[in-house]
Parts: C-alpha cells; sequence; structure tokens
C-alpha cells in the first residue's frame, strides 16, 4: 500500500510540476507579445505624426489661392511657408512654421510685427525644413523621424 500512495504522490507533484512549467510558458509570450504592441503602436504613432504634419503643410500649399501666392520666407530663424491672399481689399499672410517643438499657423494682415510664439499651435515637430527645387517645394518634416516630400506649386504631391 505504500508504494500506491508514493506513485501518486510523484504522480501529483509531476502533474503540479506541468502545470507551472505551463504556466511560466503562457506568462513567457503574453510578455513578449506586450512588448512588441507597445514598440509597435510607439512606431505607428511617429509614424502617424509624421504623415499628419506633412500632410498639414501639404494641405496649405494646396489651398492657395495662385502659385504667386506663395513664398518661402525665414521668420523667427526658421524656414517659413507664407501664403499671401486678399481679402476685402486687404492683404493677409498665413504663415506656416516651426518654433519651439511646434509648426505653428499665424494668419495676420500683411503689415504689422509679429512673433514666432505669436502662431497657435498646431501640431508638434522638431523641424520643419522648405526649399523650392525645380518648381518644386520640398518639404522635410523632422518628428523622431524624417519625412520629406515634394509639392508642386499646383498643389499635386511628388513623393
Amino acid at each position: 500500500m505504500r508504494e500506491r500512495s508514493g506513485k501518486r504522490s510523484i504522480s501529483g507533484l509531476a502533474a503540479a510540476l506541468l502545470l507551472c512549467v505551463f504556466a511560466l510558458m503562457i506568462l513567457s509570450v503574453l510578455l513578449s507579445g506586450a512588448g512588441a504592441y507597445q514598440r509597435l503602436t510607439v512606431r505607428g504613432e511617429e509614424n502617424y505624426d509624421s504623415r499628419s504634419s506633412a500632410q498639414y503643410v501639404a494641405t496649405k500649399l494646396r489651398q492657395a489661392p495662385s502659385a504667386e501666392s506663395v513664398e518661402l520666407r525665414t521668420f523667427g530663424g526658421s524656414d517659413c511657408l507664407c501664403i499671401t491672399e486678399e481679402i476685402d481689399g486687404a492683404e493677409y499672410i498665413t504663415r506656416v512654421y516651426c518654433h519651439e517643438g511646434w509648426i505653428r499657423e499665424l494668419f495676420t494682415l500683411a503689415e504689422g510685427d509679429f512673433a514666432p510664439e505669436d502662431g497657435e499651435k498646431i501640431l508638434e515637430a522638431e523641424a520643419l525644413e522648405l526649399s523650392l527645387e525645380n518648381e518644386l517645394i520640398r518639404v522635410a518634416v523632422t518628428n523622431g523621424s524624417r519625412t520629406e516630400f515634394f509639392v508642386s506649386l499646383r498643389g499635386e504631391a511628388t513623393p
């Protein structure tokens, strides 16, 4: 009879050990999956921020009344997209630029003295670079990663 109870306790111990190993394996799979999910989420958010910033600038360029109304300048020491338009006989300028970690927009009368911090914060970004190359505006937005694209003054995006 002793042999039987000894075999039962060994088989019970083996079952408990097998259950513990199984639980540890499930836990390790769950933890590795959670880590992968977190990395994908962070990368997706960074890509979304970069694409949103780029699309915002491209949309502003497409909304310009004409190619002649678009001008690239510097404002507050950084590149600035200036779109001039006339409303009720007065000239207004929309400025899109990067200042203190934000892409900002400032819509004002053409005359006047305005500071970069006066603009409305639109999207977070580390830098915004604008240049004119072969009748295309090169837009580069840095926000963790760098997104660069070209937009024609007629508003058609070119990758």
